[in-house]
């Protein structure tokens, strides 16, 4: 039996509440990749539940008490800590949440942790009350940054390691911040055979992101520079 699996492709849904895209270009380019390091994969759009290997940018996920290991974590870009940051334009000479009281706010989602909950609460925790109908979800990290630079906006949550990517050519300047979070795994099913399980997580560690051209990094969130071994 095991040595049928070990020529099958493997499948690996994702948890898309944190961003990603599932387009065709970045779906073919992971795939061809993956196949290349001798660790073949096919990315479900559907029944992502069922997967071989799943993507959780969630805590506690439940996925782990449910035949799921643990084996990678990912890293963000530029090796940089993971935070949640709020963004505003640095022409408005803000140094802090007190004045966005009322202020419209881009997300990526009210279903995100990161993007959505966490970056809400950098704000109730300062004091500032929501309003529902000034709150813009924009479904990734780049129509928020977008909103934000056109004025469309008056302020946006940002990962930190996108928002100090982005700040100084943009002119931005990040007014709060979160402690530093650990989020986002790849949790593979202990069925996989234990010479394809080696092979993916050498491919896996190997991944990453080469030239603007590049699109296979694209299925993961914005904030993602690549996988490691869990410790």
């Amino acid at each position: 039996m095991a040595s049928s699996q070990a020529f099958a492709a493997l499948t690996l849904g994702l948890d898309l509440t944190e961003g990603g895209r599932l387009s065709s270009t970045a779906i073919s380019q992971f795939e061809k990749y993956m196949t290349q390091q001798a660790c073949e994969i096919k990315v479900l759009t559907k029944n992502v539940i069922e997967s071989d290997i799943y993507f959780s940018a969630q805590l506690n996920n439940p996925k782990r008490l449910l035949s799921y290991h643990s084996l990678m974590k990912a890293n963000a870009i530029d090796n940089r800590p993971l935070t949640m940051s709020i963004l505003i334009k640095s022409s408005t000479n803000l140094e802090d949440l007190s004045s966005v009281q009322g202020e419209r706010l881009a997300i990526i989602s009210h279903n995100s942790y990161l993007g959505g909950d966490l970056g809400k609460k950098l704000l109730t925790d300062a004091g500032i009350k929501l309003i529902t109908d000034k709150i813009y979800e924009t479904g990734d990290y780049f129509g928020a940054m977008s909103l934000l630079l056109h004025g469309d906006v008056f302020i946006a949550a940002i990962p930190g390691p996108l928002a100090k990517k982005w700040q100084i050519h943009n002119k931005l300047t990040i007014i709060a911040e979160s402690e530093v979070l650990y989020l986002g795994e790849l949790l593979f099913k202990p069925s996989i055979p234990e010479p394809m399980i080696e092979r993916c997580i050498k491919a896996f560690s190997s991944l990453a992101k080469v030239d603007r051209r590049d699109k296979k990094m694209s299925i993961f969130p914005a904030w993602l520079g690549g996988f490691q071994v869990s410790e």
